[in-house]
């Protein structure tokens, strides 16, 4: 037999990346090689009455939860600067803590978040869940989804002194969170593994 050489049996890949879009749309990287699908730069609008749906007590505990890990990487990030604590984590007794509760360990690392930041974080996801469907197809999606979420949620209540660029980098958070939850909630659909989903499409079978 004769030997078989490293690279031998490959061909030079002069493409950018299979999965550069996907970083794209993610991390909201600009990207020279990556072209846009459409050059349209028109915003859907978001329905006022998002701000009016109300939630579930469980949903309420599960975006605390997601605003506690926002606050933990941003207190991170100012070395637990002491106003920035004052300003994430003030609680006029309102926020749900249930899911945080449930899932606290002996070492209580998990941060309970402020009522603003709560605020704004459900205000950023209600739009966020809204438009990602909306606008997945578009070129520097992740700049439009922060215009939209700046526009229309107050994140400059959030910073302090010393760290002005707080509320910039708490608008950014959710949108990474949910591009995330959203790009695997489609990849469970596309490869079968989405049991609603499934049964949602034998049903609708079924009818017809």
């Amino acid at each position: 037999m004769t030997s078989h050489l490293l690279g031998s049996n490959c061909e030079n890949d002069f493409s950018t990346g299979a999965l550069d879009d996907l970083r794209c749309l993610v991390t909201g990287e600009i990207i020279a090689e990556v072209r846009p699908l459409e050059d349209d730069e028109c915003l859907p609008d978001v329905p006022a009455s998002l701000s009016f749906v109300k939630k579930s007590r469980v949903a309420k505990s599960s975006i605390t939860y997601v605003a506690g890990f926002m606050a933990r990487k941003v207190l991170k990030s100012t070395r637990n600067c002491q106003n920035c604590q004052n300003v994430l984590l003030y609680s006029d007794g309102n926020v749900e803590l249930d899911v945080i509760e449930a899932r606290q360990c002996q070492n209580n690392n998990l941060v309970k978040p402020g009522s603003y930041l709560c605020f704004a974080t459900n205000q950023s996801s209600s739009r966020l869940f809204y438009l990602i469907p909306r606008l997945c197809h578009r070129n520097n999606l992740f700049a439009m989804l922060k215009q939209v979420i700046l526009k229309e949620v107050n994140f400059t209540v959030l910073n302090c002194a010393d760290h002005k660029h707080i509320g910039d980098l708490v608008a950014t958070l959710p949108i990474r969170c949910i591009l995330y939850y959203w790009c695997k909630s489609v990849n469970k659909i596309l490869v079968g593994k989405d049991v609603k989903f499934v049964k949602y499409l034998s049903c609708e079978t079924n009818k017809n």
